[in-house]
């Protein structure tokens, strides 16, 4: 990157220069500190270097009001994950911390689900207390609750009273809350009708308590992961009036690349849960028919294997179709490592069978320059934009998610279009962004009143 900047700016070229030396001191090359400075203020109106700077801001003072002492709810937090709820509630403990926040996260323990590097590059343990307790396990990707109902009481009893606790003792003024499966959510009302305003950001197509143990306090604040979770939760009869979209957000700045991937052949990722519901099978089907009509391929797969015997078959389905050569298997990647997969990329194939809340994926990739090829299922939609800044194929059709790639790959212009909006795109799903919103929330919830939900008299 250093020797590109450099003869960018003897060529004349001050954005292509300065985004070079951009990129040679964000990955450790070191480069040219005054020649950046210089290429950076011959560059400085245009839209790639604009861009390049939004995608990479990092806040450090609140978007709006004061700092504040928040107390994080969730069952997993990273380095322990499973599924991308604990990494989304990690990112937004990080930002709040980094803008001046005191933060204090309550979660459980489970050793088991350690995945180093799934998280950004700050420590956040030492705010991190790892003592409540879950009522029950995941067994192949499936939650499985303990059958004692006096247990699961007793637990969630436990849970409650520690998560008051601290908070007392934090001397919160703001609680954010994550996953509750398996946890507790009684301390939801007790917080928001002390006066506390709580924002419970719902990951899934609705969150671990009916829609009648909901809290009715003000004060409390639903924070669905979109639009498609929000008109789940009111099927349900979940009151949404008031709830606030909260995208889970994307650490755009640790995928964003302001060169655009080649788009000469395909070179397609996948990047999810190994389990049927996520689609590889029908990715593989829609490989075979790209090998059968002679479109150049190749194709790596990431991520946990949760379903082992899907995965063998799948890989022998590769062997014995002939193109197993052009198809590896990579297992989990960690955050550098997907960003390795996604460099290397054109074409990130997110072919989910199931609604999906959100799918950060998208995000991660957009940000690369990586075209994104959705099944478009449940909040999924919201992220790509069919024929805009990504492409939709029908869910479940592995003969049209080939017409899809092979359209795509028979027309460079277009796609490298799509990708330059797929990137533009990606920018307003930042972690951020969502932070902004949650500072918001935080401020407009303190103006209430908890006893009338007027707004207080500030």
């Amino acid at each position: 990157m250093e020797t590109l900047a450099r003869l960018a700016a003897v060529q004349g070229r001050p954005v292509e220069a300065a985004l070079a030396g951009a990129e040679a001191r964000r990955w450790g090359g070191g480069g040219d500190a005054e020649a950046s400075v210089a290429a950076a203020a011959g560059a400085a109106e245009d839209p790639r270097w604009l861009a390049y700077r939004e995608a990479l801001r990092r806040d450090e003072r609140p978007s709006c009001g004061q700092t504040r002492r928040v107390v994080i709810v969730t069952n997993l937090f990273p380095p322990q994950e499973f599924g991308g709820y604990g990494r989304k509630m990690w990112e937004f403990a990080a930002e709040l911390r980094r803008r001046g926040h005191a933060v204090r996260v309550l979660c459980a323990d489970r050793p088991e689900f350690v995945r180093p590097g799934v998280a950004g590059d700050a420590d956040l343990e030492d705010a991190v207390e790892r003592s409540l307790s879950l009522y029950g396990a995941w067994e192949d990707g499936v939650a499985h609750l303990d059958p004692d109902q006096e247990r699961i009481k007793a637990i969630a009893h436990d849970n409650n009273q520690r998560i008051l606790d601290a908070a007392y003792e934090f001397d919160c003024d703001a609680c954010l809350v994550g996953n509750l499966d398996m946890l507790a959510n009684g301390f939801l009302s007790v917080l928001a009708d002390a006066g506390v305003p709580v924002v419970h950001c719902i990951g899934n197509s609705t969150p671990s308590y009916s829609f009648r143990g909901m809290p009715t306090s003000p004060l409390f604040r639903l924070g669905p992961a979109s639009h498609w979770v929000a008109g789940s939760m009111a099927r349900e009869l979940y009151n949404v009036s008031r709830a606030t979209v909260l995208y889970p957000g994307a650490r755009v700045d640790l995928f964003y690349s302001p060169f655009p991937p080649a788009f000469d052949r395909l070179r397609i990722a996948f990047a999810s849960l190994f389990v049927d519901y996520k689609g590889p099978q029908v990715l593989v089907e829609a490989l075979a028919l790209l090998a059968e009509r002679g479109v150049d391929f190749d194709c790596v797969f990431a991520g946990d294997v949760l379903d082992p015997q899907l995965f063998d078959a799948v890989r022998q389905r590769c062997e014995a179709l002939g193109f197993g050569g052009r198809v590896r298997f990579q297992g989990f990647l960690d955050r550098p490592g997907m960003a390795r997969l996604l460099a290397r990329s054109n074409v990130l194939v997110f072919p989910s069978t199931y609604d999906e809340p959100f799918g950060i994926s998208q995000v991660e990739a957009m940000a690369a320059g990586v075209t994104v090829v959705s099944s478009a299922t449940g909040g999924s939609r919201e992220i790509v934009r069919d024929g805009i800044d990504g492409l939709h194929f029908k869910n479940g059709d592995a003969n049209d998610l080939a017409d899809t790639l092979e359209g795509l790959a028979a027309a460079p212009r277009r796609w490298a279009e799509l990708a330059r909006a797929g990137q533009e795109r990606a920018l307003t799903f930042a972690v951020a962004r969502t932070v902004d919103r949650i500072e918001a929330l935080f401020e407009e919830l303190s103006a209430i009143d908890p006893a009338d939900g007027d707004l207080r008299l500030l």
